[in-house]
């Protein structure tokens, strides 16, 4: 899944974060709404 249908996903289901997984389903971490702000902070910024 993209960063972008990530975030939407998130939006839709009004989740604060998400897992990733690797190709076997192994939790390897997780996504969370601060990460897209710090991602949109940067963004903006340069």
């Amino acid at each position: 899944t993209s960063l972008a249908d990530a975030g939407q996903l998130m939006l839709d289901d009004k989740r604060d974060c998400l897992p990733v997984v690797d190709e076997s389903g192994k939790l390897i971490g997780l996504v969370t709404v601060s990460d897209y702000l710090r991602l949109a902070v940067r963004l903006l910024k340069s």
